[in-house]
């Protein structure tokens, strides 16, 4: 089933939920009058223009066309945030995009810079958007995406760690918190245990802390628990409920 849904003071709409853990997006044109004529004027197109960094982004060429459409469209709504001083950074997949309909859950303000579709490379690749801003934690979520495309941990891994150091580097007093990749469908489970065995190696030599959230999402089968996934691979309102609960027990001064 298909929604249509239209976010707070975004031009866009978001249509269902699609393969690898992505969106299909479409951009509203923002339509300008002139005395002489109406000028329709894409959303992706000004927002380029004010921010010079977003020409400079492109999507990992291994994702599909779907997915390389939806990062070059949520790249301007990301850029169009506020700059953020303080509270908390969610940089991630569609899991973490989801979250612009949950924020009530999250224990502090909030920049979301969740790209569905997308994979660690491509969050590597957004470093200059994200290194815009200063917020005191950083959640980083990512890799399901990856393992749809068979993707292996020790070539993802190098991704993830790039992109710590270079927070690390630029924002010394940003608390980082990579979190483990959450339980989903039977058949990738085995590589879910890889990149998570892989993730907190690299979280402990980073010094950074590591958030593995298996025991509280998991079924008694080891899969995505259905009370808090529709699909069993995306959350659920009661699924961001319990996460927004652990990232708040979780936060470090």
């Amino acid at each position: 089933m298909f929604q249509v849904m239209r976010l707070k003071n975004v031009g866009i709409c978001i249509t269902g939920l699609f393969l690898f853990g992505g969106f299909v997006a479409c951009n509203d044109a923002i339509v300008v009058e002139s005395s002489s004529s109406v000028i329709e004027v894409q959303a992706e197109s000004s927002a380029a223009v004010r921010n010079p960094l977003l020409a400079k982004i492109s999507p990992p060429e291994v994702l599909l066309p779907g997915g390389k459409d939806h990062f070059n469209k949520r790249l301007p709504e990301i850029a169009a945030q506020p700059i953020l001083n303080g509270g908390i950074l969610l940089a991630g997949d569609s899991i973490t995009e989801a979250w612009l309909w949950h924020e009530d859950y999250l224990p502090l303000p909030a920049s979301n810079h969740g790209i569905g579709w997308d994979i660690a490379e491509g969050l590597k690749l957004r470093l200059p958007l994200i290194l815009q801003h200063n917020p005191d934690h950083l959640f980083i979520l990512i890799g399901t995406n990856d393992i749809g495309y068979g993707h292996d941990a020790e070539v993802v891994a190098p991704h993830v760690e790039a992109f710590v150091q270079a927070v690390k580097k630029e924002k010394p007093k940003t608390k980082l918190y990579l979190q483990a990749v959450l339980p989903r469908e039977m058949a990738s489970m085995p590589k879910v245990s890889e990149y998570n065995a892989v993730y907190k190696s690299l979280a402990k030599k980073q010094d950074i802390i590591f958030i593995d959230m298996t025991a509280e999402f998991e079924a008694a089968d080891g899969t995505l628990n259905p009370d808090y996934s529709d699909d069993g691979l995306h959350l659920n309102a009661a699924g961001y409920a319990l996460w927004g609960d652990i990232i708040k027990d979780k936060l470090v001064p």
